[in-house]
Order: C-alpha cells, then sequence, then structure tokens
C-alpha cells in the first residue's frame, strides 16, 4: 500500500513539473498541429477570467480563431483589426476588466462600444464574438457587391 501511494506522489509531482514548465511544444504534422490547437482553444474556453492576463489570452483566441489580427498596446489596451476596421478594447491593467470597447471603420471617426464593453465584462464571449463575426462579414459583403 505504502508503494502505490508513493507512486501516485511521484505521478503528481511529474505532473505538476510538466505543467508548470515552460518548453516550446512542437508538433511537425499540420493535422497533429491543428488537434492540439483545437484542444488548447476547448481548455482556453473553459477558463474563467480573473486577471489581465486571462482576459488578453482569450482575447487572443478569439482573433486567432477569426483570422483577425491583435495587437497589445503600452497601456493595457488590445487592438482587433483587419485592414477595414479596427476595435480597441481599453481594460484595467489591476483587474483585466474591460473599461471601454472603441470602434473605427477606416477614415470614420471611433466610436464607444457600450455593449461590447457589457458583454466582455460579463464574460459572454459568444456574443463578443458575434459582433466580431457581424464586423467582418459586414466588409466582405462591401468587396462582393462591387
Amino acid at each position: 500500500m505504502a508503494k502505490a501511494t508513493s507512486d501516485w506522489v511521484d505521478v503528481i509531482k511529474l505532473v505538476r513539473s510538466a505543467l508548470f514548465e515552460k518548453r516550446p511544444f512542437v508538433v511537425n504534422d499540420t493535422a497533429e498541429r491543428n488537434q492540439v490547437q483545437k484542444c488548447l482553444d476547448v481548455i482556453q474556453k473553459s477558463i474563467r477570467i480573473t486577471s489581465l492576463t486571462s482576459m488578453k489570452e482569450r482575447l487572443e483566441t478569439i482573433a486567432r480563431q477569426l483570422a483577425l489580427k491583435l495587437k497589445i498596446g503600452p497601456k493595457g489596451e488590445l487592438f482587433i483589426f483587419t485592414e477595414m476596421f479596427l476595435v480597441e478594447i481599453q481594460l484595467n491593467i489591476e483587474t483585466g476588466q474591460v473599461q471601454d470597447v472603441k470602434i473605427s471603420h477606416q477614415a470614420d471617426p471611433v466610436v464607444s462600444c457600450p455593449e461590447i464593453t457589457k458583454a466582455l465584462n460579463n464574460s459572454d464571449f459568444i456574443e463578443f464574438t458575434k459582433h466580431l463575426d457581424e464586423l467582418s462579414s459586414l466588409y466582405q459583403l462591401n468587396v462582393s457587391d462591387k
């Protein structure tokens, strides 16, 4: 019985060390890489947003999934953008709470968007994703109409 307990203790130590080890994960096969990315996305969706880091990671994941570009600013703001629009997300550096979300369409003035701010503060990332999808589809429709 003592040996079985010590085996579990060793396994737990190995798992913990593997989880906290910062080592690049290399997958050479594209299919495997996609499968690993899908698994990481599922894990990311299940993590509660409790800090600036977790909010940034979730927004990075959403931007990548929607094939949008993301840039992190020096003051805790994030920019999700394409050539046609820009979404600026201003975050509180201490809490990770969203202070404001602003949208800019090409040369148009910047407009605050309280609906997206509320969705992000409520951790409603499905609603946030819908807003980004609508922005993207708006410009795809404009391109196909020409």
